[in-house]
């Protein structure tokens, strides 16, 4: 039997790239050449011929974690490695947000609520400046 630091020893980590139809057409093959131009040795990569996640291509599937990522590029690779690969924290900028709405939103849902309060606040100055008016007065006619 293999022992974890021999070179047949099974590796950690899978890394699934989807190469079916949208995928590929979206750069699925450029994605797997920068994987294996980052030469992971405990990393087993593994071309799919479909993720059944259409359209949100290139995907590319993170096992044991189950992590997945949404149109992925090759210049997203290395990020994807160093961050997730090697240091154990998904790359919350490319993650499938379907798949991982608690691991994106959290973070989105801040600044939702800040540019909407930023977004108020411009509205609110701007009216009392004079400068544009917050609602429409009854002699505005809209449509005509």
């Amino acid at each position: 039997m293999a022992s974890p630091s021999s070179p047949t020893a099974a590796p950690s980590r899978q890394v699934l790239i989807c190469n079916h139809n949208t995928c590929h057409q979206q750069g699925a093959e450029r994605v797997l050449q920068a994987f294996r131009a980052e030469q992971l040795p405990a990393v087993q990569l593994e071309v799919r011929q479909c993720l059944g996640q259409c359209g949100n291509g290139p995907m590319v599937l993170i096992l044991p974690e189950g992590i997945w990522y949404s149109h992925v590029q090759p210049q997203d690779v290395a990020a994807i490695v160093e961050q997730h690969l090697r240091r154990d924290t998904p790359l919350k900028e490319k993650l499938y947000r379907e798949l991982h709405p608690d691991l994106v939103d959290s973070q989105n849902r801040v600044w939702g609520w800040a540019l909407l309060g930023l977004s108020f606040l411009m509205v609110v100055t701007l009216t009392v400046m004079g400068i544009v008016w917050a609602w429409p007065s009854e002699s505005t006619t809209i449509g005509h």
